[in-house]
């Protein structure tokens, strides 16, 4: 094989893997950073329409107090570490993170929709 043909072909799969891998990094959301523990936050997340069916909502960290969640979720103080599962039927979502007796800690939280 020719030397411009290998390249070619490298050039080719490489191409190939960065587009795969792109694709998948719309799906997955990283984990976002609750900046002030003690102030209510939302969050909202918003992906390619296609057909979503799952939302997967991952919290971890510490916090000194209680807090809660979409006004439907409470999770109590101390160290976290929760993954909620549920059916969702949208390319978008918004979570709202309302603490209730929270002054310090820190959370963090990431949203996959699939």
């Amino acid at each position: 094989m020719k030397k411009s043909s290998k390249k070619l072909i490298f050039t080719i799969t490489f191409i190939v893997f960065i587009s795969i891998s792109l694709f998948w990094a719309k799906e997955i959301r990283g984990f976002q950073k609750i900046e002030d523990v003690s102030q209510s936050q939302v969050i909202q997340y918003k992906t390619d329409p296609k057909r979503i069916v799952t939302s997967i909502l991952t919290i971890k960290g510490e916090v000194n107090g209680d807090f809660m969640i979409n006004r439907n979720l409470k999770l109590e103080a101390g160290k976290i570490d929760r993954v909620i599962r549920s059916d969702w039927y949208h390319n978008e979502i918004e979570i709202t993170y309302n603490p209730i007796d929270v002054t310090k800690g820190h959370l963090k939280i990431k949203i996959e929709l699939y």
